[in-house]
């Protein structure tokens, strides 16, 4: 069960949503979480879900799950479904059906042609060698590609062969027409498409070509609707791509998001007419509804829009063109507050332009071919002929010509996508606007409507903000590198409870809470975020020791016969399987004549301060009586392997007078116990950063070199009888060992097998 104080707080992350919200920027959030399907997820990425889900959880906002599958050769079907389950299993659900980059394809193809069209991509034929020595280096600018040049048509020629995989793979690529001497080396004309004859996992063999993960990342998270775009920091130096990508993509992503809502705001206002009718003023009674209240609100609303759209003209230049094309209209209307242009208009738009982002409006019938460009002179003469009040047209030519995907129309995907997501927006909409008829004509009151809803009339573009990576000591979180672990054989899988991974640590035993409770620990911040295995560890036993109930389990068994203990005779004790949880109930242990102990649990010759059992020494069995050590029983050896105790049958429950019994031991009947496979892991790595050791020469070490040879042992085991017939994923506390959970694959309620999760007390030292 989620709960809001299971997240981290007071991080800056935080605080900027708390800023947007409180200010208006955005009514909610939206995240999302966006995996590349090429491995399984590991500890870094259980806290990135943490965040991004519990940002969407603790705001009321959403989170998307969408998978960044540019890469063919790398990712297939097994690591989307081993995604999903790891996602669900830590307690999250993503907003409608996961999403795919792959799905985005033909509209990043698109947006690609528009780039060539508007010379700001071209082909390329440089081979990765020569790529590479043409960009220069940190501290030397690049230099430009001799194809660069390439005329707008050459390119788009070339780009249309190469989707139709008339060249050889790497051949040429489409690269982005930015700057050569930046500074940040991520724009020095990066590559967004190269030529891979690859099968992919969503769309089969459509496409030879992929693009690059640079350009479509921010243009997926464009068309979902993120808001706040979460990533590590080894990306903060790829923000300004991101922003340059979302800037300059024609026909904008964003103008279509602009679209998308005006038609539905229109569409709101027109079903609202009957409600305004009965309430309609006096004065208005003789004037037609239409011509007034539809065509007054949708003029207000598309001059605005047009504005934004002229935004390569000075600022003020446009609402001084909006002052002149329309003061005929605002004062016929004779209503003062519609006077009022100058602090309201002004303030308003230079809210709403965020960034100086080139809107561009699009035609329904070509949107790609016939975009409108704001510098074309016969476009502004157009926008200015629908502003001039003496015109007999309805000023809704602009705007109903431009392409607006309906609800349950929309092949691309891009708007809202389902009934409830829009039942939602429709109903926290209305609530805004349903008041009195004649507030609603004051230009005032509007624009602070329109202010409020800013975020949905004007689609904000999602902004990309970094966080530091989590590095967990005595362990690795790349992903070649636990590859390279699982395909060299040197653990049993992605799933081996040794492994990082989200499924290992789940085999072996980790619980959600315990890994949202780490995650909250480990905090978010922009500084190194470097955390020891014991922080992990301790906040797994936290968990545990609330939740996992108990058994006894003898790991290392010692043969004690009961001398004064009737043969063959059986008593049951009842004890609860967790002190603090009654509703946990209770279960039956058995005692008979021949019991095991831990060996760990005798001493014949005991250091100081030893509490447990010794020759002639007393020590009470947990859950039942006191026995005293009458005679040890070795072997040939040497070795002790049995020892002979009487019991004194009346401390069952309660202490022998006259003398004080300190220990306290764990043991198990062994004609009923059940005898078990046991799995006891260790760290996998002797060193804290296993692959940041450099030998003498300088060089890196094999990260192998640092693997733990003792980081598992199998042995048999006996545990109480109730350990017998439990189901996969059950997590128990053997009293004084530690905690165990039953095997996710191999164990059988017949032939149990537990893994040890994480012993009872830290006392893990490095060899």
């Amino acid at each position: 069960m989620l709960n809001k104080d299971q997240f981290a707080d007071n991080h800056f992350i935080r605080t900027i949503i708390e800023e947007d919200l409180k200010s208006g920027k955005h009514e909610a959030i939206q995240t999302r979480f966006p995996p590349e399907p090429n491995g399984y997820l590991h500890i870094g990425h259980a806290k990135s879900i943490c965040l991004n889900f519990g940002l969407a959880y603790i705001y009321d906002g959403l989170c998307n799950l969408r998978f960044d599958d540019t890469n063919p050769e790398k990712e297939n079907d097994e690591y989307v479904n081993a995604i999903k389950e790891d996602v669900e299993w830590l307690g999250f659900h993503w907003a409608g059906e996961p999403r795919f980059a792959s799905n985005y394809f033909d509209q990043l193809y698109d947006y690609a042609v528009g780039l060539i069209k508007d010379g700001k991509a071209y082909v390329d034929d440089l081979t990765p060698e020569e790529m590479r020595e043409y960009r220069g280096t940190l501290t030397e600018a690049g230099k430009n590609s001799p194809y660069r040049d390439r005329s707008v048509e050459e390119n788009l020629d070339l780009f249309t062969r190469m989707k139709n995989g008339e060249f050889p793979d790497g051949s040429k690529t489409l690269r982005l027409k930015i700057d050569m001497a930046s500074g940040n080396i991520n724009m020095r004309d990066p590559v967004i498409y190269r030529i891979r004859r690859a099968h992919h996992h969503n769309t089969g063999d459509k496409w030879c070509i992929y693009p690059m993960y640079d350009y479509t990342h921010c243009i997926s998270d464009a068309i979902e609707g993120i808001t706040h775009s979460l990533c590590t920091l080894e990306f903060e130096a790829h923000r300004p791509l991101y922003d340059w990508v979302l800037n300059n993509i024609p026909p904008t992503v964003l103008m279509r998001k602009i679209l998308d809502n005006i038609d539905r705001i229109m569409s709101e206002i027109n079903s609202l007419r009957s409600f305004f009718n009965e309430k309609k003023p006096e004065k208005f009674k003789n004037v037609n509804d239409d011509r007034v209240y539809v065509e007054l609100i949708k003029k207000l609303f598309r001059a605005i829009l047009n504005l934004v759209c002229t935004i390569y003209y000075d600022l003020s230049e446009c609402i001084e063109k909006y002052r002149k094309n329309n003061k005929n209209y605002v004062d016929s209307l004779n209503l003062s507050e519609l006077k009022n242009l100058d602090e309201d208009v002004s303030d308003t738009l230079n809210n709403l332009i965020s960034n100086g982002n080139k809107l561009r409006l699009l035609s329904s019938d070509n949107y790609e071919d016939q975009r409108i460009n704001s510098l074309q002179k016969e476009l502004l003469t157009e926008i200015e002929k629908f502003h001039q009040a003496e015109s007999t047209e309805m000023y809704n030519v602009l705007m109903h010509q431009v392409y607006i995907p309906r609800l349950g129309q929309d092949s691309d995907g891009l708007f809202v996508e389902y009934e409830h997501e829009y039942e939602q927006w429709r109903s926290s909409f209305s609530g805004n606007i349903r008041r009195d008829f004649e507030i609603l004509f004051s230009f005032n009151v509007l624009i602070n409507e329109i202010n409020k809803l800013r975020s949905k009339l004007f689609f904000l573009p999602p902004r990309q903000y970094e966080f530091s990576r989590l590095e967990l000591l005595y362990s690795i979180t790349s992903k070649r590198k636990l590859n390279q672990l699982v395909s060299d054989g040197h653990v049993a899988g992605w799933d081996d409870p040794r492994m990082p991974t989200i499924s290992g640590m789940r085999r072996r035993g980790y619980t959600p809470e315990g890994l949202r409770l780490f995650a909250k620990r480990a905090g978010i911040s922009k500084s190194e975020n470097i955390v020891d295995m014991s922080v992990l560890e301790g906040a797994i036993r936290e968990e545990l020791e609330n939740s996992a109930p108990r058994l006894m389990a003898v790991l290392n068994p010692l043969k004690v016969t009961l001398t004064n203990f009737e043969a063959g005779k059986t008593q049951s004790r009842r004890a609860a399987f967790h002190p603090n949880h009654e509703e946990m109930g209770e279960r039956e242990i058995p005692v008979s004549q021949t019991i095991y102990i831990e060996a760990d649990d005798f001493a014949e010759n005991p250091p100081k301060g030893f509490k447990r059992l010794t020759p002639g020494g007393e020590v009470r069995l947990r859950h039942g009586y006191v026995i005293k050590c009458d005679e040890v029983v070795k072997d040939a050896a040497g070795n002790v392997v049995e020892l002979k105790c009487s019991i004194d049958h009346d401390t069952l429950g309660k202490n022998p007078e006259g003398r004080k019994v300190k220990g306290v031991i764990h043991w198990v009947s062994a004609e009923h116990a059940a005898e078990i496979k046991v799995r006891l892991y260790g760290r996998l790595f002797t060193v804290e950063r296993p692959d940041a050791v450099r030998g003498e020469d300088g060089e890196y070490l094999p990260f192998t070199d640092f693997l733990n040879p003792e980081s598992i042992k199998e042995i048999t085991a006996y545990a109480e009888p109730a350990a017998k017939n439990l189901p996969a994923e059950s997590r128990w506390q053997f009293e004084r060992l530690g905690y165990f959970v039953t095997d996710r694959k191999d164990h059988r309620p017949e032939q149990p097998v537990f893994n040890r999760t994480v012993t009872l007390k830290d006392s893990w030292q490095p060899k």
